[in-house]
């Protein structure tokens, strides 16, 4: 398991009943935590774990991450970023280099996902990493709104 003192913060982070960012950054604070931002659902932090960067992922609909990347697992045209693991409320995610793409390889991703069930597919949402496009934040079709 990758980075087990963060999975023991994320088992504390589910017991709480209201998460707020000022307490994760303080949890977080022995791995150089920095708030990436968020979303309607969930926040991200990047987080250095044995020289390593994570992106730590909170929010009440993770499982709905880890069930695109299981899905996509072993799909060629469209990849999700690596996730480690995932609590109740908390995962860990591989860290993706925002680059430039243009915009007929952004149409490109977007056809493909919306092909497989998915959307969001859009230039903040797809980065690089080992010289693969990756997507790392996507939702199914018509589940969430």
């Amino acid at each position: 398991m990758r980075c087990k003192k963060i999975y023991q913060i994320a088992k504390e982070i589910d017991n709480l009943s209201k998460v707020r960012t000022k307490d994760i950054l303080k949890k977080l604070e022995k791995f150089s935590p920095k708030f990436l931002g968020r979303g309607k659902y969930k926040r991200a932090f990047l987080i250095t774990c044995i020289s390593k960067e994570y992106v730590f992922k909170i929010g009440e609909l993770i499982q709905v991450d880890k069930q695109i990347f299981e899905s996509l697992r072993y799909n060629r045209k469209m990849s999700y970023a690596k996730i480690y693991w995932t609590t109740e409320k908390c995962l860990l995610q591989r860290k993706c280099e925002i680059v430039d793409l243009s915009d007929e390889e952004i149409k490109l991703r977007k056809k493909n996902a919306k092909l497989l069930g998915y959307s969001d597919a859009r230039k903040s949402n797809l980065g690089m990493n080992n010289g693969k496009i990756i997507a790392f934040d996507l939702k199914p079709i018509g589940e969430i709104k």
